[in-house]
């Protein structure tokens, strides 16, 4: 899993950025082009991990602060199985390295295991942060299963990751199979990559934001990812023209970028490790490799966080910015946290060596609930109905190992839905119905027409757009959003 990386960002999904071995993954896989997250990453890993919907879990928002109800508590819930759990008790060894994000922050300040560590919810070994790391560098909160670890001199999170899950790997015993979920930091803020990788990306985006987002859109149409007659979203209406910016903005804007293309390279590098570990240690065959992101790319200022002097140092946090944020999203809108399609919509690879379809391409709306069920169809693994002497809660996603199996065949028919910090959005079948704020009025879109939601019909389409309403209503009564709260980030932790 990847950390705040837009749709377009990996080569195979029309970037720029040197990423041979996620593309080779879906070169010879499937790669989904409709492929749904929660918009924003402590929901999204709750999700990934139960195939439930974040607010069941007490993760509508963060971990950053119980909230004081209970789809807002900050914290996983007891009353589910995790993926490591069901497939442990599958015979599955488990394995995790890098960013959790599912224990509440107070505890991982204190250090205390309130049982909703990694070690606590069903992998036997873990390495990374249970927080965001922060800082590449020098990780906050890093553990090797219950104890703190130690960084040492030329520390870098990224290479940490994949050198610790392919020691997993090679020293894994054959007798077993094996469950192992990398979560990498990157390529999330701050910006921070080795200068060797840097020094390959500087200069390639002088071109500005609107000529890279504009080729990107253009291989995306040529490698069939998107269709010949779809139109890119709109621009942000306070996006500066690239060319008023000054020589010193251009090259500080080009810096910023060749970090955040460097950030993706080394997690590509990783993958290769990975990828290594398997075939040398002879596992490659009999298993299935999954790529995904947990949001689409940030927004935030146009010119992003911090200054430059700060670039590719501990310390402050900096970002690349809203400009650059615009085409990682490409062709979409919108960012991280919203419902909009750019930050719901993520690459997803699904690679396997025996019965994946190679280089075919899955248009079917999936969503990151339906991960759980299909690694538990794979194995034969059930979710038990009883769960500390209370019924659990019910995996709630659909197996995707039908289209995994034939891209063609069609998947059962149901909504998809989404609310976070007072955004919220239904998609059913290609009506989909999106709001961006507890103060914004309903948009309809449809995206089988419009997938880049440029067209808004609900003065159209009133009837449709009070259907989909109800069925929303109905959902978020049933699973613990209401009432909404619009407030964002600083307000919820005053």
């Amino acid at each position: 899993m990847a950390d705040d990386m837009g749709f377009s960002d990996l080569g195979c999904y029309g970037s720029e950025i040197s990423t041979p071995h996620l593309d080779k993954l879906a070169k010879n896989g499937m790669q989904f082009t409709q492929f749904y997250n929660t918009g924003r990453c402590c929901p999204s890993r709750a999700s990934l991990m139960t195939g439930i919907y974040p607010h069941q879990l007490g993760m509508g928002w963060m971990n950053a602060k119980d909230l004081g109800r209970a789809g807002y508590t900050g914290r996983l819930s007891d009353q589910a199985f995790t993926m490591a759990e069901s497939l442990r008790r599958a015979g599955y060894t488990t394995y995790m390295v890098g960013k959790w994000h599912l224990t509440p922050t107070d505890a991982v300040v204190a250090g205390e295991m309130d049982g909703s560590w990694p070690v606590q919810r069903g992998f036997e070994e873990y390495y990374g942060t249970l927080e965001g790391a922060k800082d590449y560098f020098e990780p906050s909160f890093l553990y090797r299963n219950q104890k703190l670890a130690q960084t040492g001199e030329n520390y870098f999170y990224t290479q940490a990751i994949s050198d610790s899950a392919a020691t997993f790997i090679r020293r894994h015993a054959k007798k077993t199979p094996f469950f192992l979920y990398a979560a990498y930091y990157a390529p999330h803020f701050p910006l921070h990559a080795p200068d060797s990788t840097i020094a390959k990306y500087r200069g390639q985006y002088l071109k500005g934001w609107k000529t890279i987002r504009q080729e990107r859109f253009e291989k995306q149409k040529k490698i069939g990812l998107i269709r010949e007659n779809t139109q890119m979203s709109k621009a942000e209406l306070d996006l500066l023209d690239w060319d008023k910016l000054s020589v010193v903005q251009k090259d500080e804007m080009d810096l910023r970028m060749a970090i955040y293309a460097a950030q993706i390279e080394e997690l590509d590098s990783g993958v290769g490790k990975l990828l290594d570990a398997l075939e040398k240690s002879g596992q490659s065959d009999n298993t299935l490799i999954v790529f995904l992101s947990d949001n689409g790319a940030v927004g935030g200022s146009i010119f992003g966080k911090g200054e430059r002097k700060n670039l590719n140092r501990s310390g402050p946090y900096t970002s690349y910015g809203k400009g650059w944020g615009h085409v990682s999203n490409t062709p979409y809108r919108k960012y991280k946290s919203f419902n909009h399609e750019g930050g719901i919509i993520a690459p997803l690879i699904v690679y396997s060596q025996d019965w994946v379809k190679a280089g075919s391409i899955n248009r079917q709306p999936v969503h990151i609930i339906d991960l759980m069920p299909t690694f538990l169809d794979l194995a034969k693994a059930t979710v038990p109905s009883q769960r500390n002497g209370a019924t659990a809660l019910e995996v709630e996603g659909q197996s995707l190992l039908p289209t995994l199996i034939d891209p063609l065949s069609t998947l059962e028919e149901r909504p998809l839905l989404w609310e976070h910090e007072g955004r919220r959005a239904i998609r059913q079948q290609n009506w989909k119905l999106v709001s961006a704020g507890i103060d914004q009025a309903w948009e309809l879109y449809d995206l089988s027409q419009d997938p880049t939601e440029r067209r808004d019909l609900s003065a159209q389409y009133p009837e449709k757009t009070e259907e989909l309403e109800k069925i929303w209503i109905s959902w978020a009564e049933q699973h613990q959003v209401l009432p909404l709260d619009g407030r964002d980030w600083g307000q919820r932790l005053k």
